[in-house]
């Protein structure tokens, strides 16, 4: 009783947070597969109806999309290069079904992960209209977060690297009662992210207090569930981005991140120590996987793609992975996957995707009306540093279809950073500044630093 009042307390909070401020639907797509895994393992009820989850996102996210379209008058901004490079590569992969290799293999996967590519990709990243919006959706991904990472933690108990859930269930034809591991290491890398790299003023000081606890649980939670990846994949992003979003310029700032990356690696060291479990921390253990679980499937897939001469332009076709004369599986490579599955063309619209986000995040590191305004390049950072996690995970787990999340996060920064370059037309809107008093700079027309405007960001929100 107790987990269905928490459970639908939660989803309650997320619907009233997005018909106020729709980008909050940004934290129910992050946090989708941990508190449905959570419940599956609090009630049998839940297990046997573990469906409503995914429904109940989608009608958050939903609900985030037509509250956006209202809000901004049915004008939801530029889609950017990255956004139409990712629809093109979705394309190509769904138009495949005529050449794929096994057309049922095909049906299969679109029909499991088909839904969750329309709802992340399509819908999510268009909810992110103006550059406040973006603030609004890291700050309810961490007011949310937190609760599912104590829940995660100290609730439920776990079975080796996954959650333990009440009963048996059947996957793929398979038995079990685990959850998935790296479904809940991952939103916990991402709540890291936000802790790590955000600035908060205003009601939010808050997490300016509570900044190294909540990157202790995630820590914890990333830990206890055996990800190594993703443990690497999060520090490594969050002290790449540290700098940026702190803007080091002088002695004084150097030694301020330096003690900041201290007290960080002394909770990722601790952490380890803590709670790490088993030979599969151990170097050889993790050369083997990597050998094994990853190198070995990518050559087979590529090597069947490269024997196929027409295959090379298009690719065998998305899903053909899974046939047997493949991999019987995906490679969990993502690149690999796209690679071998939507040929020369995919990789090259996949490129594009990549390439967009370098470039953007290089605008803004170079303008001057970033540097200058603390809260717009930390909300960059942070942002640029979720997408950075997810594009080092591509590389170890995952297909095109079961890893959308790093596609709707370049098309949400790729729009960020597009919405910033058109700041006149938003002379009037509160953006995130400092204080009445200061002056907050932001782009001009054609990217070039525009003029001074004094503009804050309104403190009514609880994310704010």
């Amino acid at each position: 009783m107790e987990a269905m009042a928490i459970y639908f307390g939660l989803l309650t909070l997320l619907m009233v947070a997005v018909v106020v401020r729709p980008a909050s639907a940004l934290a129910a797509v992050v946090l989708l597969f941990s508190l449905k895994q959570w419940t599956m393992a609090e009630s049998l009820w839940f297990l046997a109806h573990r469906v409503l989850t995914n429904y109940a996102v989608a009608a958050i996210v939903g609900v985030g999309f037509i509250m956006a379209l209202l809000k901004n008058r049915l004008n939801l901004g530029r889609y950017t290069t990255a956004g139409w490079a990712t629809l093109g590569l979705f394309f190509l992969a769904f138009i495949s079904y005529l050449w794929c290799v096994n057309q049922d293999d095909w049906i299969t996967q679109w029909t499991l992960f088909g839904p969750y590519v329309l709802m992340i990709v399509l819908m999510l990243p268009l909810v992110i209209v103006k550059p406040n919006d973006l603030h609004d959706g890291l700050m309810a991904t961490l007011f949310f977060g937190v609760p599912v990472l104590l829940l995660l933690l100290f609730t439920v108990q776990f079975e080796g690297r996954g959650l333990r859930f009440v009963g048996m269930i059947y996957v793929n034809g398979q038995r079990g009662n685990g959850g998935n591991p790296l479904a809940t290491s991952q939103m916990a890398g991402h709540i890291l992210l936000i802790a790590v790299l955000m600035r908060f003023t205003g009601i939010a000081r808050f997490w300016q207090f509570m900044r190294w606890i909540v990157v202790a649980l995630a820590i914890m939670l990333i830990v206890q569930s055996g990800s190594r990846g993703q443990l690497i994949a999060a520090v490594a992003s969050a002290v790449l981005l540290l700098p940026f979003s702190r803007h080091i310029r002088n002695v004084r700032g150097f030694f301020a991140i330096a003690v900041l990356l201290a007290v960080f690696g002394g909770i990722c060291f601790w952490g380890y120590d803590k709670f790490a479990k088993g030979s599969r921390w151990s170097l050889d253990q993790s050369i083997t996987d990597i050998e094994n679980g990853r190198i070995m499937p990518s050559m087979n897939v590529l090597g069947y793609w490269i024997s196929h001469p027409g295959a090379i332009v298009f690719g065998l076709g998305n899903s053909s992975s899974f046939d047997v004369r493949v991999n019987a599986f995906f490679c969990e490579v993502q690149p690999a996957d796209i690679l071998g599955e939507e040929g020369l063309v995919g990789i090259g619209l996949w490129l594009i995707v990549v390439i967009s986000c370098a470039r953007a995040l290089n605008r803004l590191r170079r303008n001057p009306a970033v540097n200058q305004n603390p809260r717009i390049r930390a909300m960059a950072a942070t942002m640029f540093a979720m997408f950075l996690f997810e594009f080092i995970l591509s590389w170890k787990e995952g297909s095109l279809l079961a890893d959308p999340n790093v596609f709707a996060f370049a098309i949400i920064f790729c729009r960020f950073e597009w919405a910033l370059r058109q700041s006149p037309q938003y002379a009037g809107e509160q953006l995130p500044g400092s204080s009445m008093l200061e002056q907050d700079y932001y782009y001009g027309a054609n990217g070039q630093p525009g003029e001074y405007e004094c503009q804050t960001l309104s403190n009514s929100s609880p994310f704010a």
